[in-house]
C-alpha cells in the first residue's frame, strides 16, 4: 500500500472518528449545595450544554466524582426533549436527591459533576464543573449577609466605626461548642480573631456577635504601613469553633468576601504630584485649606490659588525651585517643587 493511500485512510477514519463523537457539559453550579447534610434532601438543577458541532438528542446520564474517588450517578437517562442543536442548552432538574455520608468526608469536599452519553458506540467528551461541597455531620456554622451587604454595594470608608453585628447560625446536626469565634481576613493575610461567643448553639439556632465599636482600618493598618486614597482590600468574615475541641470535628465557614474599592481614606497631609513638573501639578489634599500660596524660595508671594484648587497650572512660570504653601485653621504645610 502506497503512503498516500495509507494516508488517505488514516484521514478517513479520523473523520469518522469525530463524526461520531458529541460533546457536552454544565453551564453553571448553581443548582447544587455549598453545604451537605446526610439527614435531608435537595433539589438540583444545570444547564447542560451543546458543545461540540453535532446535534445531540436521546438521553444523558449526570454523574459526580467526590475527591478523586469513583464515578457516582445523580440520575440516569434523564431525556433530551427533541434534538440538541450546537450552541443550545437543555434545563434539567431531580427533585430530593440525597448524598449518602460513604460519598463524603467531614468538611469540605473538591465535587466534580458532569453529563454524558453514548452516541452510535462512541463516547461522548464531556466537560465538568467544580463544587466545592461541605458535608457537615456535625456542628456547622453559617455567616449572615445582615449587616454586610453594603459593604459590597458602596463599600465602607476606613475611618468609619462604630457599632457592628455579625449575626451568625449553625446550620449542622449536632449541636456547637461554647466557644465560637468571629474572625476578619485582609486579602490573604492570617486571619485574625475579633469577637468570641460562648454560647453553645443547638442546630438551627442562631446567635450574633456584637463590637461595641468595630473600626476596620484598626486591622487594614497591621498589614500595610501607607495606605494611599485609592486603597482597595479583600474583607472576608467567618465563623468556626476554637481549635482543640473535642466537637470541632467539622468547622464550615461561609465567608463573605466584601471588596471595599475604593476605601475613602482622607488625606490629611497634603501631598503633590508630578514633582518636577513641567507645567500641571496636581495636589492631594482632603482637609479643609484655608490658603494656598506658590512661593520663591525667599518667601515672597508669586501666586495666590483659591482654597478649594486641587490642580495647579504652573505652566507660564520659569524652570525654577519653589515653595507650595497650603494652610488651614490648625496649621500649614510648606511643599517644595520644581519647574522643570
Amino acid at each position: 500500500m502506497s503512503k498516500r493511500i495509507h494516508l488517505a485512510l488514516l484521514l478517513l477514519i479520523a473523520a469518522c472518528t469525530l463524526k461520531g463523537q458529541g460533546h457536552i457539559g454544565f453551564s453553571n453550579s448553581d443548582g447544587f449545595p455549598v453545604i451537605v447534610l446526610p439527614s435531608q434532601t435537595y433539589n438540583l438543577s444545570g444547564w447542560v450544554v451543546n458543545n461540540g458541532s453535532l446535534p445531540i438528542s436521546g438521553s444523558l446520564d449526570i454523574k459526580m466524582q467526590v475527591g478523586g474517588g469513583p464515578e457516582l450517578p445523580i440520575e440516569n437517562n434523564f431525556p433530551i426533549p427533541g434534538v440538541l442543536l450546537p450552541g443550545d442548552s437543555v434545563f434539567w432538574a431531580k427533585q430530593g436527591h440525597n448524598f449518602p455520608s460513604g460519598q463524603f468526608a467531614p468538611g469540605n469536599n473538591d465535587v466534580l459533576i458532569w453529563p454524558t452519553r453514548t452516541i452510535s458506540g462512541s463516547g461522548t467528551v464531556s466537560d465538568s464543573i467544580h463544587v466545592d461541597m461541605y458535608f457537615a455531620d456535625e456542628a456547622a456554622f453559617a455567616l449572615r449577609s445582615e449587616g454586610l451587604e453594603s459593604w459590597a454595594m458602596k463599600g465602607i470608608a476606613l475611618e468609619d466605626h462604630g457599632e457592628q453585628y455579625f449575626e451568625f447560625e449553625n446550620i449542622g446536626e449536632k449541636s456547637s461548642c461554647k466557644d465560637i469565634g468571629l474572625y476578619i481576613q485582609i486579602n490573604d493575610f492570617a486571619p485574625e480573631r475579633i469577637a468570641v461567643s460562648r454560647n453553645s448553639l443547638e442546630p438551627s439556632e442562631d446567635d450574633e456577635f456584637h463590637i461595641e465599636d468595630f473600626a476596620l482600618i484598626e486591622y487594614v493598618k497591621k498589614h500595610f504601613q501607607i495606605i494611599p486614597k485609592d486603597f482597595s482590600a479583600d474583607v472576608k468574615f467567618f465563623v468556626e469553633e476554637e481549635d482543640g475541641l473535642a466537637c470541632a470535628q467539622a468547622q464550615f465557614f461561609k465567608g463573605y468576601s466584601k471588596a471595599i474599592t475604593p476605601l475613602a481614606l482622607p488625606v490629611l497631609v497634603p501631598a503633590i504630584g508630578p514633582n518636577p513638573s513641567s507645567g500641571a501639578i496636581e495636589l492631594r489634599f482632603d482637609g479643609n485649606a484655608t490658603d494656598i500660596q506658590l512661593l520663591d524660595l525667599q518667601g515672597r508671594t508669586i501666586m495666590v490659588f483659591p482654597a478649594a484648587t486641587r490642580n495647579l497650572d504652573l505652566g507660564n512660570l520659569p524652570a525654577g525651585n519653589y515653595l507650595l504653601r497650603i494652610s488651614t485653621r490648625e496649621q500649614a504645610w510648606l511643599l517644595k517643587l520644581a519647574r522643570q
